[in-house]
């Protein structure tokens, strides 16, 4: 009886365990954002409502920022009437990027809607904004008055420096809704070979090593404090991508066919992770790091079946599972959005229903 009974819960756990599993497939569809005339576009990030910012060459050659929303790439100008690049975007639909004037200095700048402001700098001549959280909280870089530059914080009102790990220079590419930063900072001097990736909180910044090489860059943070980015590896002379938990940091790997290096850009909360990986030969591809394995984002994508060659560089990925970047399409480069969506597989559902009939058949012997 005692046997029997097992059986029945056994049969009846695994079938659930297995619909559950098989019920979250995901599937993509590939939107193509265009351009804004020119014949390139990239996208660097995208919020949890599926807008995506970047840049687009524009008819004139020059490069401006964008916003793609509804189907609809929208110019957001320039600061200077030159160049404009797009960085990051947060929740709330704020964009922080950068402006490049055609004769002159790059300059950080904050979208909210009503046009680009200026953050000004640190005391020297150029700076430029990677990202910002819901608190519209902004980190980026600035040159200093004395000729070095820094990673800042900007909080709404003023620009602070955040300081190096020893050296005399730093940038900040990531901050998440606790207020936590990551980038890289030299470790002494001016040397860009020996540079660490970092988390800042509260005005501490902290090494958080490499993969055994010399340099390490921190791309992005989460909610959970979990960084990635990019390392040297021991002894190789070549950079994988790194995924660090809090407490140590773990090599990514490359894509299968592309195992020269690789880098890591974007990271939600639930450690999905997007980046590219490079061939021997120089060919880039996309990837998504589910948490086990590093997959061809173009390969799980089926992006051929949407008109693409390619998908060779992902930028970013929301909580939603939402990916952007750029790939191949029709001879040219432009970004891409690849929405996420959860489908049921029938395969499941009869499996289901099946172990019901065997449990049902169990209890009745």
């Amino acid at each position: 009886m005692k046997f029997r009974i097992l059986r029945i819960v056994s049969v009846f756990l695994i079938s659930i365990a297995f619909c559950i599993n098989a019920a979250q497939a995901v599937s993509y569809t590939i939107t193509d954002l265009g351009t804004l005339g020119g014949a390139a576009s990239v996208g660097f990030s995208i919020n949890d409502d599926g807008i995506s910012v970047g840049y687009s060459n524009t008819l004139n050659i020059n490069s401006h920022a964008f916003i793609y929303s509804g189907n609809n790439m929208m110019d957001i100008g320039t600061l200077s009437g030159g160049s404009s690049y797009a960085h990051g975007i947060n929740n709330s639909g704020q964009v922080v990027g950068e402006d490049r004037p055609n004769n002159g200095y790059r300059r950080a700048f904050l979208y909210d809607g009503s046009g680009m402001v200026s953050l000004g700098t640190l005391g020297g001549n150029r700076s430029i904004a990677y990202a910002l959280n819901d608190s519209a909280n902004v980190v980026g870089y600035s040159d200093t008055a004395d000729g070095s530059y820094h990673a800042f914080q900007y909080n709404g009102n003023s620009m602070i420096d955040l300081g190096t790990l020893g050296g005399n220079n730093s940038e900040a590419y990531g901050i998440n809704n606790n207020g936590q930063i990551t980038g890289y900072s030299n470790i002494s001097g001016y040397d860009i070979h020996v540079k660490h990736a970092f988390i800042s909180s509260s005005g501490a910044m902290v090494d958080i090593g490499t993969l055994g090489g010399d340099t390490s860059v921190g791309n992005a943070i989460n909610d959970n404090g979990h960084v990635v980015g990019v390392s040297e590896v021991t002894g190789n002379n070549l950079f994988h991508a790194f995924y660090f938990d809090g407490d140590s940091m773990t090599d990514l790997g490359t894509l299968a066919g592309y195992d020269r290096q690789s880098s890591a850009y974007g990271i939600n909360n639930y450690g999905h992770v997007v980046g590219d990986s490079f061939s021997s030969t120089g060919e880039r591809a996309a990837f998504l790091y589910d948490g086990n394995n590093m997959l061809d984002l173009c390969v799980i994508t089926d992006c051929t079946s949407f008109g693409w060659s390619g998908l060779e560089y992902a930028a970013d990925i929301n909580n939603n599972g939402d990916i952007t970047g750029y790939g191949a399409v029709n001879g040219e480069m432009h970004a891409f959005i690849a929405s996420a969506s959860t489908v049921p597989i029938p395969a499941a559902a009869w499996l289901f229903g099946s172990s019901l009939v065997a449990l049902i058949g169990l209890a009745r012997r």
